[in-house]
């Protein structure tokens, strides 16, 4: 079955015309269980359980010709299931067209340490790894060129609908259907099951042995590893079902995410859509994301298509500041290590010398 061109037109407008754009979130769960209870049902410890269910997380991720700028914060709080001590955590990480950056900072937590690496290295280590979080983008419908290879081949935004077609997904029916009082366009797309392609490409002894050089509990290592043996079994195909309102240019209302021979589906709900300034959609400022035992909110903040400045790229303000030490990776043999003097120039640190 061909999808309609009208809709297909449409989708592909709305992710061409995506970037600039900043958009700032925050999320939390919602769980009637306990935490022991999320711990056993994950297969992990309790600690895990508890930050997975209980930490409440802010974002912000920005998008502009192909560079990205992202801010992750944790917010602090006390739990009996935790010995650290209760601490803010940020995140920000880069990437300016050539260059990646990440910065990680708990608490007060002196001297800032920068992680700065060139797109060549990044691709050696592994060209599908991901950056920038762009799970809000792609709730409501755009798949993100976060991939090392999509950085270096310069894509696009897409679609989520288009972009599952084109990797061999099969659009088996669309259909009319009433969803909270409007009418929307429902399309059903059966395809390869990710979950199981991933696990079936993780070499099971190599993941153990690096598991055993991470503070993860014995449990913990024996659940991660269960857990891939058991995506291994699940059914080869899945069907995602899209459900989109013609009156907003066919933005995404609703998701489904599905196995023909399980019963239960990932949904995620779209709600309090606003029309994007300047741009002929409109984006939902909250999206609920349910299935299993318990339900992730994402609440919308700010929206802004105003383009950034180029240093925001570079995390300038964090690479400028006096006492910063910026670890540079250039190649394999090729690794130095700075310190941001109090005139904002670098010094090269030697072997063993401390900033």
């Amino acid at each position: 079955m061909d999808l309609p061109e009208e809709i297909r037109n449409a989708l592909a407008r709305n992710a061409a015309q995506l970037m600039p754009i900043t958009v700032d979130w925050s999320s939390h769960v919602i769980c009637a269980l306990t935490v022991e209870e999320v711990a056993k049902e994950l297969k992990r410890d309790t600690h895990f359980a508890d930050y997975v269910i209980n930490t409440r997380r802010r974002y912000r991720l920005s998008w502009q010709d192909g560079k990205y700028f992202s801010c992750y914060e944790e917010e602090p709080r006390e739990s009996k299931y935790q010995s650290d001590v209760a601490m803010s955590s940020v995140h920000q990480s880069s990437f300016d067209g050539e260059r990646f950056f990440g910065s990680s900072v708990d608490g007060s937590e002196k001297p800032r340490r920068v992680i700065r690496d060139t797109l060549a290295v990044r691709a050696a280590r592994n060209v599908e790894a991901r950056y920038g979080n762009g799970h809000y983008f792609e709730e409501v419908g755009f798949i993100m060129p976060s991939r090392v290879i999509d950085l270096q081949q310069h894509a696009p935004v897409r679609s989520k609908v288009l972009q599952a077609l084109e990797d061999g997904g099969e659009l088996i029916h669309v259909d009319e259907v009433e969803f909270q009082g409007r009418k929307l366009v429902r399309l059903r797309i059966i395809s390869d099951n990710p979950v199981r392609r991933r696990a079936e490409k993780v070499d099971l002894e190599k993941a153990r042995i690096e598991l055993n050089h991470t503070a993860e509990s014995e449990e913990s290592k024996d659940g991660i590893i269960e857990g891939i043996k058991f995506q291994r079994q699940l059914p080869e195909k899945c069907v995602d079902e899209f459900y989109l309102d013609p009156q907003w240019n066919y933005a995404m209302r609703r998701s489904e995410w599905k196995y023909e021979q399980i019963e239960g589906a990932r949904i995620v709900d779209c709600e309090d859509f606003q029309s994007v300034v300047g741009r002929p959609f409109h984006l939902p400022t909250k999206c609920i994301e349910s299935g299993g035992s318990w339900t992730t909110v994402h609440e919308v903040t700010q929206i802004s298509v105003d383009p950034l400045p180029e240093e925001r790229f570079s995390l300038k303000d964090i690479c400028s500041t006096p006492g910063t030490v910026i670890h540079e990776n250039s190649g394999d043999r090729d690794r130095k290590t700075y310190v941001v003097e109090p005139d904002g120039t670098l010094r090269e640190l030697r072997d063993g010398e401390q900033p």
